[in-house]
């Protein structure tokens, strides 16, 4: 090293890895350098209260997501239909549905979101400019319709006038 120059450089809302190696005859190249990363604290709901928690569950990864204004989609929190993020967020708890992986490539939001909503079984809804989730659970069939249990001659197909349509979306 011929010189150190100091600097206030900052590195705000990223994961860094310091690593101090006594350079010695036997250090001939760079080392494989592996850790684990436990990703960034994010506010879960508890039904009554936000708190931060590391936490792997994917409906609140993707809360946080489409609410962080640094670096999410910085969408405000009314936006998002709070009781069914919960309802998600006990389903992934109950079925074991967990988000561990790290996203290091540049992406939409949209994009990025869809890796932890499929491992959520899950995905977003828009209603008007609010957002909600759908949540693939299994359930039991209700009704199974096919031409093999409807009376021939009683089915009717019909449409919404072009008047009655929507053709603008607040």
């Amino acid at each position: 090293i011929n010189e150190i120059i100091i600097d206030t450089v900052s590195y705000d809302y990223s994961a860094l890895v310091a690593v101090k190696i006594k350079l010695t005859d036997q250090l001939n190249n760079m080392p494989k350098i592996t850790y684990l990363s436990f990703g960034r604290l994010i506010e879960t709901w508890d039904g009554s209260t936000w708190s931060p928690t590391g936490g792997n569950n994917p409906a609140w990864i993707v809360w946080d997501m489409l609410t962080n204004a640094v670096y999410g989609g910085g969408i405000d929190a009314s936006r998002l239909d709070l009781a069914a993020w919960k309802d998600w967020a006990d389903h992934c708890t109950d079925s074991g549905y967990t988000f561990d992986g790290i996203i290091d490539e540049k992406m939409t939001l949209w994009d990025s979101a869809q890796y932890v909503l499929r491992a959520g079984h899950a995905q977003i809804v828009r209603i008007g400019t609010r957002y909600t989730i759908a949540i693939d659970r299994v359930d039991q069939p209700v009704m199974m319709f096919s031409v093999a249990n409807i009376v021939e001659g009683s089915f009717e197909e019909s449409w919404l006038a072009m008047k009655d349509r929507a053709n603008e979306i607040d």
